[in-house]
């Protein structure tokens, strides 16, 4: 027997597997992978929880914004509804010679006084453009509709397609028509 040509059987004979990819390696990829998994997750959900709010806040701003503009139209309704009645007063007292709930006799009232009442209102009233009672007493504010290049004779035929708001406006209520 030759020695030489024995196996050797000290050492089990394991075939040698190549390493395709380091361990290091995957390692780094399986943390990396983690990472931006856990970086896309925050990144969402602080997305959609801050959209949220921003969603949340412009909201409240709008309805802030829409209150303070209806509170100063309600203001603005308040105050073309006290100086038209104001003006009616003026005139009336003018007219009929004593001021509504006042016994006492008024102090005379000119003809010119009563012609500048009209054109003093609605020059410090710029934004009415005319006064109309149902009754058929009329003011208009000819500066307005000259300002804006209107014809004031389109407001009585106007009125005549509002006769049922008119009416409505005549028994009381607070009827509001933008023309």
């Amino acid at each position: 027997m030759n020695l030489n040509n024995k196996k050797n059987t000290d050492t089990p004979n394991i075939p040698q597997a190549k390493i395709r990819i380091p361990f290091g390696i995957k390692l780094v990829a399986i943390v990396t992978v983690i990472v931006l998994g856990a970086a896309y997750a925050v990144t969402s959900l602080v997305g959609a929880m801050v959209s949220r709010e921003f969603g949340r806040v412009a909201e409240d701003n709008n309805v802030t914004i829409n209150n303070r503009a209806a509170a100063v139209a309600e203001e603005k309704l308040y105050r073309v509804r006290s100086d038209a009645l104001m003006l009616l007063d003026t005139v009336r007292t003018a007219q009929n010679g004593l001021p509504p709930g006042n016994s006492r006799s008024p102090p005379p009232v000119s003809t010119r006084t009563l012609a500048q009442t009209e054109p003093r209102f609605f020059e410090r009233s710029q934004d009415i453009a005319a006064v109309v009672i149902p009754s058929g007493e009329a003011h208009i504010n000819r500066v307005f509709f000259k300002n804006r290049e209107a014809d004031s004779e389109v407001l009585f035929v106007w009125i005549d397609q509002e006769s049922a708001a008119v009416e409505r406006a005549a028994r009381g209520e607070p009827v509001l028509r933008n023309a």
